[in-house]
């Protein structure tokens, strides 16, 4: 089916879409059209040429959507998603350069801006992923990451309980400063005092395909043999399930403003204590500073706002 009268032998390097080639549309195209059936059945030289000038952007926004439209009816839904790369080679990724760039002009009211979902990362629709986690994500990192994972359309029930080490979702110890639940439905319940769940009881409640730990705050002193011990309390009970970790560890303190070569070498420790569970993925590049008033925990204008970039840099990056 063709949306567009351009003739497909004299354009042969349109992008492919499941498996067809999907001809490029040119601005004179459009002039063509728009003289096809007239008396004429031409236009002089000047005219042709402000035309196509005139709607040379409009060519090019006609192209992406021919290519998008084909993709959806060739695959289904599932074919538009790997349309940017097919266009990023072809005319029509200047178009989508341009729409981008237009795009990040917009303010910080922008429901559309605010409302996206970040880009990369494995977890995307239909993911089943559950989260769990101490004090950082019973508060406003917890609170950002179970939003923007939802926003990426995956399944999500994220569990913060302050204080918490592995022991904690092993033994179901609670606690009695801060604990968070964002269940499945949406629904979220925030407490002083509550049990941890056990993993294993929020395995069999979920389901999940992936399991986000975040936890390391509160044994950041406890050395390679005490790391993989917390480790693998949790990665045995995951591999026994077959179910993937991807384990996050802490943010910068503010004793690490000064001193970052401590959460270096934990982070170290932790990727080898975890390589053989999944993947881990270390919170300093995403909290390049700290901001609050403990010296642990994010708080204030400021704090609240590094807390939310550390979350869309974790949701990116799984």
């Amino acid at each position: 089916m063709s949306f567009l009268s351009v003739d497909p032998l004299r354009q042969p390097g349109g992008p492919a879409v499941g498996g067809q080639v999907v001809p490029g549309f040119q601005p004179t195209d459009l002039a063509r059209m728009r003289c096809a059936g007239s008396p004429a059945q031409a236009m002089d030289a000047t005219t042709m040429g402000l035309l196509a000038s005139g709607n040379h952007f409009m060519g090019q926004m006609l192209q992406m959507l021919q290519v998008m439209l084909m993709g959806l009816m060739l695959n289904g839904g599932a074919g538009a998603a790997s349309l940017t790369d097919q266009m990023s080679q072809s005319g029509g990724g200047q178009v989508a350069d341009q729409v981008a760039t237009s795009g990040s002009t917009s303010g910080g009211n922008d429901v559309a801006q605010q409302n996206a979902a970040p880009a990369g990362g494995k977890i995307g629709n239909g993911s089943k992923v559950l989260v769990i986690g101490d004090s950082h994500t019973a508060g406003t990192y917890g609170d950002e990451l179970d939003r923007l994972l939802r926003a990426k359309g995956a399944r999500v029930h994220t569990v913060g309980s302050s204080g918490a080490s592995a022991d904690n979702y092993i033994s179901g110890k609670g606690t009695t400063v801060g604990y968070a639940d964002h269940k499945v439905n949406g629904q979220t319940g925030k407490t002083a005092s509550h049990a941890t769940p056990k993993l294993e009881e929020l395995i069999a409640q979920d389901k999940p395909d992936t399991i986000v730990v975040n936890l390391g705050a509160n044994f950041r002193g406890a050395g390679p043999a005490g790391v993989k011990a917390q480790v693998n309390k949790l990665g045995e009970i995951a591999r026994r399930h077959n179910i993937k970790i991807v384990w996050v560890g802490p943010p910068t303190t503010r004793e690490d403003m000064s001193n970052p070569g401590s959460l270096k070498k934990f982070d170290q420790d932790m990727a080898a204590a975890v390589q053989p569970f999944g993947l881990y993925i270390s919170s300093a590049p995403f909290t390049p500073e700290y901001s609050g008033t403990d010296g642990v925990h994010y708080g204030g204008a400021k704090g609240t706002e590094l807390a939310k970039k550390w979350a869309a840099g974790v949701a990116g990056t799984i």
